[in-house]
């Protein structure tokens, strides 16, 4: 804001004694946002007056006359209408001779002026359920002349708390996130489905596979059906990819942008062509930024003022050498995985800040028209504390320096909302995007006073401690993926804000009192997961902690009730409440165990925990894995388990039997889920049983021995046969579409080898070959049907059918020691009431009993 021209020595007296003394003008045959920025001004300026219905609606002629973007009467009176405002959301506040003028270079520059004006009085809009319109009996205004105009042409916070229209006018965010109707000035719009990640909603490589596997990405030198990106040098794929994109274009002609961009996650197409491209242009930029260009030469013959906008993201972060963007695509430069406690400039040392740092300069070489898409939350515990004002308010002045076009600050935009302070993080994302040159911390206290009232010194405190950390002489880094064994919440650090957060709940009742709990709560949350059991063990016929753990589950419990009050639906990103619940629950809880028997074999099955067995005796020993404390959602993992559903999704048992039992799980998404586990002990492979189906033969019984010690050497089971058969039926009343996988993990009695054949031919891999991370086996290398795992002694035969597999999975891990097997499915689409059925088997028998 700056001044314009010259004010008029006296000010305006708008009101005395309560009443007003002005009038709204707004010019005839104005469009709807200017009538509803004039309805904006006099409903606000009347709140502040505490004016009642009869004095807002007494006509009478008024000294003052507030006029809404009527460029004649500004012109009369002597304003420079030519000069400004230009931009469509520019706007120019100036007071001239007895009368106001608001004007704005299009409606939305209209509502800002109107809403710069009423700033400027004091109000202030801080969530859409809380703001400031200060009151007075007398109100004098001027002289004024203020300016304004966006330092980012694009704004927007992807943030439920504040997906508010009106909230969002008023804060002044244009972006796609939240729909804005025309009355509040319209808004830049994406075309549905084409905001990001895009390329298979235009192209699936997965769906034309078998015809056109040269559509798909290749990686480690071959085309695969699970491919999760294009082949972008293909010409066909240009062209599909183009003539979908023009159809969206007809078919959405109000939309501006519509993205063509990467799928997320890895898989770069490596064929000679698309690596020809990488190596001239230096970055794998180069051919995503060559095809976007091509696309948008095409549609802008046809549509010449639509804009295709594509990514620099992950693997693609890096300016490529030569290729310019078209003019018109828009490149989304991305900071994910970039230290979230540092500004960029500051050079903290963080893996991923200085090479964003160095693409950022490298891409605002390139274009003037560059987009950032940057991160303001913990995708992965989203109510823990993220201190990172800091950094956003450093990085939105670089972002500036940079000559950044837009920005798109990517907050938890998951119903219900309510991450972190994300109210106040919102706050502060509109205040900045308007004007990154404005200090933060004076906006965070201006906020906190109105929000917390007299807690708002000790919730001060709480963000002192937390930002503090960044400041230290080992300062941390974190970024969107905090858990609660990360450093920011040692106790040294939480401690300290917990108690000023306690202080500060202590002077606030009522609603002030609650959203003061609900960050000690996120404190709380961290405290109780880094309690957790930390170890887990079987006890007979339960399997349960290792301590005690009503203490836990009595926390546990408060703090859903208070979050479920709040109305939040989510804890991390797509991660439903109850989800989070049943896991704490689960991690706390002794489940029960469910046995089968046969012969000297036998399977221990936890329904409660994705239904997953535990042990399976067998040979003599035991030959399941155990979780570890540090695995991903233990107690479940490790074992057998499957997927689709989470990976503590609880099952029931509906049935059981000596040998077999029947559990049965809905998933989230609407799957409801049958298993069949069924334990075959004796010789069945020499009785001719088919373990797969039908009657099998009993063969050999050996004495049983109990269930959790290893089988006596000498009690040896000649073979055993483990079955499992996974039915699924669509009972979500939509169609779905998902995929299923199922592990078993081995316990490794010594060295193994792997083989199966394939269509490359056959393999053979020994314990030194085998990954230590996952190593996949996909199209001409995915086995057919079944892989064999060879062991000194014993040999385990998986045979898996039912479904088309897309992929196999190995994976060595020395630490327990084992080796987990996984097969999984190509995306599935199922109608309401249909299913599917997958049948896997694991036959073990000793190696001198198996043809070599």
């Amino acid at each position: 804001m700056k001044p314009e021209s010259t004010p008029p020595a006296s000010p305006l007296h708008l009101a005395a004694d309560g009443l007003p003394r002005f009038t709204v003008e707004v010019r005839p045959g104005a469009p709807a946002a200017e009538e509803y920025a004039g309805e904006e001004l006099r409903r606000h300026l009347h709140a502040m007056l505490g004016a009642g219905p009869q004095v807002r609606h007494r006509f009478h002629a008024a000294p003052h006359v507030l006029r809404i973007n009527d460029r004649e009467a500004a012109e009369r009176a002597g304003i420079a209408v030519e000069r400004h405002p230009a931009g469509v959301e520019e706007y120019l506040v100036e007071t001239r001779g007895a009368d106001l003028h608001i004007l704005g270079g299009g409606p939305r520059g209209v509502l800002y002026g109107v809403y710069e004006f009423l700033e400027h009085l004091g109000c202030r809009w801080f969530t859409p359920e809380i703001s400031r319109v200060p009151r007075c009996r007398t109100l004098r205004v001027g002289p004024l002349a203020m300016t304004g105009r966006p330092a980012f042409a694009y704004r927007d916070n992807m943030n439920w708390d504040t997906a508010d229209p009106l909230w969002r006018v008023r804060n002044r965010l244009n972006g796609w996130h939240t729909p804005l109707p025309d009355y509040l000035g319209g808004q830049v719009t994406y075309a549905p489905g084409s905001f990001v990640h895009t390329h298979f909603g235009y192209l699936d490589p997965r769906e034309h596979f078998a015809d056109h596997p040269e559509y798909a990405a290749m990686t480690g030198g071959l085309r695969r059906p699970g491919a999760n990106q294009l082949c972008l040098t293909n010409p066909e794929v240009l062209r599909i990819v183009t003539a979908a994109v023009i159809e969206r274009m007809r078919q959405h002609p109000w939309a501006t942008l519509f993205s063509v961009s990467q799928m997320d996650g890895g898989g770069y197409c490596e064929c000679p062509a698309c690596q020809a491209v990488v190596d001239e242009e230096g970055a794998q930029s180069g051919p995503i930024l060559r095809f976007a260009n091509a696309v948008a030469a095409e549609t802008s013959k046809r549509f010449p003022d639509k804009l295709i906008d594509t990514l620099a993201y992950a693997y693609s972060v890096d300016a490529p050498r030569h290729v310019r963007p078209h003019p018109n695509v828009r490149v989304r430069l991305c900071s994910i995985g970039t230290c979230m406690a540092h500004p960029f400039a500051e050079a903290c040392g963080q893996v991923n800040s200085g090479p964003f740092l160095k693409a950022l300069t490298e891409w605002s070489r390139l274009t003037d028209q560059l987009h950032i898409w940057h991160y303001c939350t913990d995708f992965a515990d989203s109510l823990l504390p993220l201190p990172d004002f800091n950094q956003i308010e450093g990085n939105l002045r670089l972002f500036r320096q940079h000559r950044a076009y837009g920005v798109f600050m990517q907050g938890l935009g998951d119903e219900g909302g309510r991450a972190e302070s994300q109210q106040l993080r919102g706050w502060l994302i509109g205040r900045l995007l308007w004007n990154p040159d404005r200090p933060l911390w004076p906006l965070a206290d201006e906020f906190l006073a109105t929000v917390y009232g007299r807690a708002a010194c000790g919730v001060r405190k709480y963000y002192d401690v937390f930002h503090a950390l960044g400041k230290t002489g080992r300062p941390h880094h974190f970024s969107l993926g905090e858990r609660p064994n990360s450093r920011l919440f040692d106790e040294d650090v939480a401690g300290p804000a917990d108690a000023a957060l306690a202080e500060a709940e202590r002077t606030v009742r009522g609603a002030g009192r609650f959203r003061v709990r609900l960050l000690r709560d996120g404190l709380a949350y961290a405290r109780l997961m880094r309690a957790l059991p930390k170890a887990y063990a079987r006890d007979g016929d339960r399997y349960a902690p290792g301590e005690p753990a009503e203490a836990l589950r009595a926390t546990a419990d408060r703090l859903f009730r208070d979050w479920r009050k709040a109305g939040i639906l989510h804890l991390s990103e797509g991660g439903p409440i109850g989800r989070h619940q049943a896991f704490i629950r689960r991690r706390t809880a002794s489940h029960a165990v469910e046995w089968l028997r046969d012969g000297d074999g036998a399977v221990a099955v936890v329904p409660a925990l994705n239904g997953r067995l535990l042990e399976w005796y067998a040979g003599g020993r035991q030959w399941l894995a155990r979780a570890l404390p540090d695995d991903f959602g233990f107690p479940a993992p490790a074992g057998y388990m499957e997927i689709p559903g989470h990976i503590l999704e609880a099952y029931r048992c509906r049935r059981r039997s000596a040998g077999e039992v029947v559990l049965r799980a809905m998933t989230v998404e609407g799957l409801e889920n049958t298993r069949r586990v069924t334990l075959i002990g004796g010789d069945a492979s020499r009785n001719g049983a088919d373990c797969t189906g039908g009657e099998v033969g009993r063969g050999r019984r050996y004495a049983a021995s109990g269930p959790g010690a290893v089988m006596a050497p000498g009690a040896h089971l000649q073979a055993s046969c483990l079955r499992i058969e996974s039915r699924f039926v669509n009972r979500s009343g939509k169609v779905l579409r998902w995929s299923w996988g199922g592990r078993l993990f081995l316990l490794s009695p010594g060295p193994a080898t792997v083989v199966f054949d394939c269509a490359s031919g056959p393999r053979r891999l020994a314990w030194d070959e085998l990954p230590a991370h996952e190593r996949a086996f996909e199209a001409g290398e995915l086995p057919p049907g079944q892989w064999r795992v060879e062991f000194a002694e014993f040999a385990i035969t998986h045979r898996f059918s039912g479904q088309a597999f897309i992929r196999t999975t190995l994976m060595r891990d020395d630490a327990r020691p084992g080796l987990a097997l996984y097969v999984c499915t190509p995306i599935l689409e199922t109608a309401p009431g249909d299913g599917i059925v997958i049948e896997q088997e694991w036959h073990l028998e000793p190696r001198e009993a198996t043809a070599p």
